[in-house]
């Protein structure tokens, strides 16, 4: 229930999380953000596909200010993110016929696709600020 999962180890029980990209996209992420990216990932969403539709539209509005960052880091990663998102997410999917067409579970896949994808974005995000640091490190070691 708390995004853990417990490992037994000799005599010792050791707690790991669950979905470490989520525990560590909810650090880095707005708070009232980092709550619904852990609720998303939570059991007890399964099948619950307007919850999880309406957790991915926030995630969509944060994500929408860094899109062209994102293209800089990779442009075919953020080109099927934000297509899948504005599919599926921001309008009114019952105007397309292949997307009306899917399955509740196929819908489901989708739907945790782009969260995974969505995780995926925030941690290249992340990783810009200390890319420079890195560049910048071996640069100076190398010398």
């Amino acid at each position: 229930d708390i995004g853990y999962a417990p490992i037994k180890k000799d005599i010792f029980i050791l707690f790991v999380e669950k979905n470490p990209a989520a525990i560590s996209i909810a650090e880095i992420t707005e708070p009232e953000l980092s709550y619904s990216v852990l609720e998303y990932n939570h059991h007890r969403l399964k099948g619950q596909l307007i919850q999880k539709k309406t957790i991915l539209k926030h995630m969509a509005d944060d994500i929408e200010l860094s899109r062209d960052e994102l293209r800089e880091i990779n442009n075919t990663f953020a080109s099927n993110l934000f297509q899948l998102l504005n599919k599926f997410i921001r309008h009114d999917t019952s105007e397309n016929e292949q997307i009306t067409k899917m399955t509740d579970d196929d819908l489901e896949m989708v739907y945790d696709d782009i969260y995974q994808m969505w995780l995926l974005a925030k941690l290249l995000l992340d990783h810009t600020e200390r890319k420079e640091r890195i560049s910048t490190i071996l640069k100076f070691i190398n010398e």
